[in-house]
């Protein structure tokens, strides 16, 4: 299980401009879609779009 930090570098929908979130992924090649908007969730944001891990700074940890 592989864990990424990801960060929004530009306000992404409802999600603002360096909102820092953990995602833990069985992926090498980092989250799907559906791990980020799960991810999410608990903070109140449901992306719409952007949510793809391209969009995003990520750092592996």
């Amino acid at each position: 299980m592989t864990t990424y930090r990801l960060t929004a570098p530009r306000k992404m929908g409802t999600v603002p401009e360096g909102f820092s979130f953990t995602v833990a992924t069985g992926s090498n090649c980092g989250p799907s879609n559906d791990e980020i908007r799960r991810a999410l969730k608990p903070y109140g944001f449901d992306p719409q779009g952007s949510v793809s891990f391209g969009n995003w700074k990520s750092e592996k940890l």
